[in-house]
């Protein structure tokens, strides 16, 4: 089984994590917390680096701050 086999599609991993992020950003909370842990354990379990990750959090970030600034 190739390594494309057990890793998640990076667009998929950014949009989850951009909705975890927007939901906790919105209404706090321990769940909301933990679902962004647990997506970034999964996705280091599947062979996802640090710096991809942090990639996904800067991008989810930037998003976020731009949808913030729309009218």
């Amino acid at each position: 089984m190739g390594m494309s086999a057990i890793r998640p599609k990076p667009d998929l991993l950014d949009s989850d994590y951009r909705e975890a992020l927007a939901a906790y950003v919105a209404y706090g909370g321990e769940a909301l917390l933990a679902r962004g842990y647990e997506l970034g354990r999964k996705a280091l379990a599947d062979g996802r680096s640090i710096p991809e990750l942090v990639g996904v959090h800067s991008r989810a970030l930037r998003t976020l701050a731009s949808d913030d600034r729309a009218p």
